[in-house]
């Protein structure tokens, strides 16, 4: 005779892997450099505003770029995770919020940090769990 198992009894009573450890630790990972990122912009805000001579209103697209790069890159790199796999799709969307975020120390006037902010809220928003 078989032995019945439900899915949450074997659930409870398996063990996580290795794998699954290192699966959470970058999912870990990756949401806090989503939160680092978001506040890094709160705080830098007032040396824009002094380096680029604007006014206070004028952080609001750079503030809004990310943001709004990240809702579109939820949606378009989720169905691109489902075309090409998880795998190389949670690569591309670091490699762009890197990429952009690192780009956004050299950048030389506003419109340029708004764009890198909304190429690195694309990266982020396909890898954010």
């Amino acid at each position: 005779m078989s032995t019945v198992y439900s899915i949450p009894q074997v659930i409870d009573q398996s063990k996580l892997t290795a794998f699954q450890w290192r699966v959470f630790i970058l999912c870990l990972l990756i949401a806090i450099f989503d939160g680092f990122d978001t506040q890094a912009v709160s705080f830098t805000g007032p040396a824009l505003i002094q380096a680029f001579n604007l006014g206070p209103g004028a952080l609001g697209p750079v503030m809004a770029a990310g943001t709004a790069g990240m809702v579109l890159g939820a949606m378009f790199l989720g169905l691109l995770g489902d075309k090409l796999g998880r795998r190389p799709t949670i690569l591309l969307g670091v490699a762009l919020f890197g990429a952009a975020s690192l780009a956004t120390a050299f950048a030389t006037s506003t419109d340029q940090i708004i764009i890198l902010r909304f190429i690195a809220g694309l990266g982020m928003g396909g890898v954010t769990p």
